[in-house]
């Protein structure tokens, strides 16, 4: 999925947190950075699902150090991490206990459409893939339209740093 999926089902997400008032200071923050830190395996190797960043394992780990600061902070990591595996699984698959395992996971819709070679094409050719499928988009139109109408809604109400914040 593109970034704005993940940026906006953090949203949605958080949002689900904020009205049932399972909520801290900063949460929304931990939430956001986590959800974009998976994709940073980006950076530093062709094989963006099978590193660290997209395993359970790693996550687990983080989470656990992370719990000894705030139980919802940790909670908030999982969630966020298990929204954005769910969402990259529905495109191209995850490999969610690589090394120990090397399947792939996932509908894969795009995956079972394409031959794309990770270690052969660039990320912006699996971006062209992500944008010229119809189901693909209309779900990342979907969760854009609704993350956006929340964020705006939550901007309007308690305010921007506030939003940040509370």
């Amino acid at each position: 999925m593109l970034p704005s999926a993940h940026f906006f089902m953090v949203i949605i997400i958080w949002y689900v947190f904020y009205v049932l008032k399972i909520h801290i200071k900063m949460m929304f923050l931990v939430m956001l950075i986590s959800g974009f830190l998976i994709d940073l395996d980006i950076l530093f190797t062709r094989e963006h699902r099978r590193s660290p960043f997209h395993n359970f394992l790693f996550w687990a780990i983080i989470s656990i150090f992370l719990s000894f600061t705030s139980l919802m902070y940790s909670l908030s990591l999982i969630a966020s991490f298990t929204v954005h595996i769910i969402l990259d699984s529905i495109d191209w698959g995850v490999y969610p206990f690589y090394p120990i395992s090397k399947k792939s996971l996932g509908l894969r819709i795009l995956a079972k459409k394409t031959n794309l070679d990770p270690q052969k094409e660039s990320i912006i050719t699996f971006i062209k893939a992500n944008l010229s499928d119809k189901r693909i988009m209309l779900l990342e139109i979907t969760i854009d339209a609704i993350g956006l109408v929340i964020l705006a809604h939550v901007i309007n109400q308690i305010g921007f740093f506030e939003f940040l914040m509370d």
